[in-house]
């Protein structure tokens, strides 16, 4: 199990994978994944590249009890009683944290001398705008024996730009919480830049910027809830005879925690993490294209993996997901977010294929 580097946190629950390549037009077929080698990046001669693989951490957050079952093997119960630790540590940190109230009077960001402060409505405030940030690199602490070969297929669909999660500030409300939006991106090769990807969720998710001694990071005070949009597989389509490529939305309930960070160089960026877990039946819905088949995700992950017991019912019936992942800023081409919020939608309302209902 590893930490984070300011506190300890929670890690994932959903990212969204896919390929594909047009000129903004989304309805080019997706590409398929190449299998993950660590001595080769694939280049993708790519214009625009759009998601169409997701994977799906759901559901309710765990608290199993450890032990109940004598057949549970001693390093899967070893297993859930550090992720016990964990997510009392995590919840006693943010405890233990103060939330970090708005500054001084301001009329110009010049004038604020917080760390990331800006002058936000006249006051002195953390404010991350108008920065988008792209997860980079992503490291899989959990699943323990599925994670090498889930990092590596994870961190080359990053370098392929098959895989472009977008983190953007969002701004205050009136409670004081800072708003993060989360969603899936595409990317315009020519001009190097990003935006999100029509019709799919972008996360609003609000939460407080805390200062534990060790330096500042954002979270919610509770789980939130992450809408997302997986694939199904693929049909043909009877009447044009072309292959169509099925989804539906699922939603799944995370911890995530962000933490503003500088490396070695003076560059800025995010480390982000997310908790939550993986049910095996819905990682069996999600099916995505591998080394010119399509596979279910259950067929990735290792079956010593499935070690949670949600409905105690003595049978290992989910997955647990730790992800830590850094972003890295973007030259973001999308509009920016309207006040409303109503161009950063988590929940939009996408008609599936007629094909895919038959």
């Amino acid at each position: 199990m590893k930490y984070s580097r300011h506190f300890l946190s929670l890690m994932l629950a959903a990212t969204a994978l896919s390929a594909g390549c047009d000129d903004g037009d989304d309805s080019t077929p997706p590409q398929d994944m190449i299998a993950p080698d660590p001595d080769m990046i694939v280049e993708q001669d790519m214009d625009v590249v759009d998601p169409d693989m997701a994977m799906n951490m759901d559901m309710e957050m765990v608290d199993p009890d450890v032990g109940a079952d004598m057949d549970v093997m001693p390093d899967q119960m070893v297993d859930q009683m550090v992720d016990q630790m964990v997510d009392q540590m995590v919840d006693q940190m943010i405890d233990m944290s103060s939330v970090v109230e708005p500054g001084g009077d301001c009329m110009d960001s010049a004038e604020c001398g917080g760390e990331y402060e800006q002058c936000v409505d006249e006051t002195c405030r953390i404010d991350f705008r108008p920065t988008v940030y792209r997860v980079s690199t992503i490291r899989v602490v959990e699943p323990e024996r599925s994670g090498a070969l889930l990092e590596g297929f994870l961190n080359q669909a990053l370098a392929g730009n098959q895989l472009n999660l977008l983190v953007e500030g969002g701004g205050y409300d009136e409670l004081n919480e800072y708003l993060w939006y989360i969603g899936n991106g595409r990317y315009y090769r020519n001009d190097d830049q990003y935006e999100y990807i029509p019709d799919t969720p972008v996360q609003n998710f609000f939460g407080y910027w805390r200062d534990a001694g060790e330096g500042l990071f954002w979270a919610p005070d509770d789980p939130v809830v992450f809408n997302l949009r997986v694939p199904t597989g693929e049909v043909e389509d009877p009447e044009t005879g072309e292959t169509v490529a099925c989804s539906t939305q699922l939603a799944t309930t995370v911890n995530v925690t962000l933490t503003p960070l500088t490396d070695g160089e003076g560059n800025p960026y995010l480390n982000v993490q997310l908790n939550g877990v993986l049910t095996y039946e819905d990682a069996d819905r999600v099916e995505f294209p591998f080394n010119g088949e399509r596979f279910a995700l259950t067929q990735l992950l290792d079956e010593e993996d499935l070690n949670i017991d949600l409905d105690g019912d003595g049978e290992f019936d989910a997955y647990p997901f730790y992800f830590d992942a850094d972003a890295t800023p973007i030259v973001f081409a999308g509009e920016p977010p309207l006040a409303d919020g109503s161009n950063r939608d988590p929940n939009p309302d996408v008609m599936p294929e007629p094909a895919c209902e038959m």
